[in-house]
């Protein structure tokens, strides 16, 4: 539930910034037109305070001694001369200007406009006020944060309800392959045994030694199954694990199958080699790379496997598995999950991917070489941090 409403999360999350950065071209032109609109308004504001103040200097009688100026909170004005020379001024600063001129300094707006003869003496009217895009700029945010939040919410909440029915399907399924596993393993186990102790008795006899290999295979893929599952809850942790004899006692487990199908194993195996890796991860390697050796390979042939240093050190050891099988076209699809090389053949397709990714846990280097009609070499290079001498 939790890793779910993450994806939906990330994936709401890089939709809404997908949405924006179209939106914001619209909204780039609207933020244009509204520093327009602002630019306009104010500058309209000025020419009607000028034209007010206009009025109350032209209505001065003649002879008035006093003269109240008229004052605002919103906008500054001055008188000036001839020559420019402020005759009475509520501002702080007056810029050079020309007449019917509109200059922005210091977040204020100014206009010059001209006086026509009266009892002030005036020739120039100066007019500001308090400009800025401020507002322009909260409004145009407020917008983009609005949108976004839409967005956003909208999209997160039509994710998350899509994704539940995978959710509810994916836990039902998970929770049948866990039941069916668990319900698997005991009779798997109990024809096993049966069938060791019936070849005790009866001793060897085809249709035991064929029932046996095929009961193998069968243990093989249960296995591989079991790991894809647990693996996404359980961590598996490494240690100091006896490559060589491990390596004899899985040859020695698929001897069986080997020889049903009138298949020889070849052994070139060191001694006295140790890797720390995860018992159960190491044989998902061998066992995989033994079971496509015996699935791929034409009867009466050999598997090579070898083990060996690869420098005089000990440092590194690299583990080969040839057969002489029918080849492979592609050596890289077939650690794709789900992979079939062969559907004739059967399988599901996991195995190498199970491989691949265990190899990727611990670094170790897969290289396969293949003839198509002659055989393949897997080969499986163990670095310095995993090869160790002895016990």
């Amino acid at each position: 539930m939790q890793k779910s409403s993450n994806v939906a999360f990330k994936f709401a999350l890089l939709f809404s910034v997908v949405v924006i950065l179209i939106v914001s071209i619209p909204l780039f032109f609207y933020a244009s037109l509204a520093i327009k609109h602002t630019e306009f308004t104010q500058r309209q504001e000025l020419i009607d305070q000028s034209f007010a103040l206009k009025q109350k200097f032209y209505s001065i009688k003649e002879g008035t001694v006093n003269f109240v100026y008229p004052r605002s909170l919103l906008f500054g004005s001055a008188i000036l001369d001839e020559h420019d020379h402020a005759i009475f001024s509520l501002v702080d600063f007056i810029p050079a200007m020309v007449e019917g001129e509109f200059v922005h300094f210091h977040n204020q707006l100014f206009y010059k406009t001209t006086l026509e003869e009266n009892p002030l003496g005036a020739k120039y009217l100066i007019v500001s006020k308090n400009f800025s895009y401020n507002v322009v700029l909260i409004d145009f945010l407020m917008l983009l944060g609005v949108v976004l939040v839409l967005i956003f919410v909208s999209s997160f909440w039509i994710l998350r309800r899509s994704i539940e029915p995978f959710e509810k399907a994916n836990h039902y399924m998970d929770t049948f392959f866990k039941d069916a596993m668990h319900e698997l393993k005991t009779p798997l186990g109990i024809i096993q045994l049966n069938l060791e102790i019936l070849r005790e008795k009866l001793g060897s006899h085809k249709g035991f030694d064929r029932a046996n290999a095929a009961l193998k295979v069968l243990v093989t893929l249960f296995e591989d199954i079991e790991y894809f599952i647990k693996n996404q809850h359980i961590e598996y942790l490494p240690a100091c694990t006896a490559l060589s004899d491990f390596l004899h006692e899985r040859i020695d487990y698929f001897s069986d199958i080997a020889q049903t199908k009138e298949i020889s194993f070849e052994r070139q195996i060191q001694e006295g080699v140790w890797v720390e890796i995860n018992r159960m991860e190491l044989q998902r390697i061998l066992d995989n790379t033994f079971s496509n050796a015996l699935k791929y390979t034409n009867p009466k042939k050999s598997i090579k496997t070898r083990l060996y240093y690869l420098d005089q050190e000990k440092k590194r050891v690299v583990l080969e598995v040839e057969d002489e099988g029918i080849g492979i076209k592609d050596t890289h699809a077939i650690f794709g999950r789900y992979y079939r090389g062969d559907n004739i053949r059967g399988g599901f397709g996991i195995g190498l991917s199970i491989v691949k990714n265990i190899c990727e846990k611990y670094g170790i280097i897969i290289s396969v070489r293949s003839h198509v009609g002659h055989g393949s070499v897997f080969s499986y290079t163990f670095p310095v941090t995993l090869t160790r001498e002895g016990s």
